[in-house]
């Protein structure tokens, strides 16, 4: 970014700025009408965005996290990987025991 360019960062480079964006008066200004323009026409990319390269705005289900249950296949697989790993575990266990003993 140049000198004297709007400024507008990810506050996570500064503690006590974490968790925030930051940026000049120019900076937010900008992201102010790029942020207008995205309720307006779904995204608006612009160059004078400091660190960023638009803005978009999405539909409130994409934020929303699908159904975490796993299936019942997905549980077998799983449970069955366990076994394979116990039962090859305690063959090479006995294996290594019959060589020491």
């Amino acid at each position: 970014m140049k000198a004297g360019s709007p400024y507008l960062k990810d506050g996570a480079d500064w503690s006590e700025h974490e968790y925030y964006l930051v940026g000049d008066d120019a900076g937010l200004r900008n992201l102010m009408g790029a942020c207008e323009a995205a309720i307006e026409n779904g995204e608006a990319r612009r160059e004078d965005l400091g660190d960023y390269i638009g803005v978009k705005c999405l539909s409130p289900t994409f934020f929303e996290k699908p159904n975490e249950h796993s299936s019942s296949f997905e549980t077998a697989i799983v449970v069955l990987m366990v076994a394979l790993a116990v039962t090859l575990m305690l063959i090479g266990l006995y294996t290594v025991g019959t060589w020491l003993f």
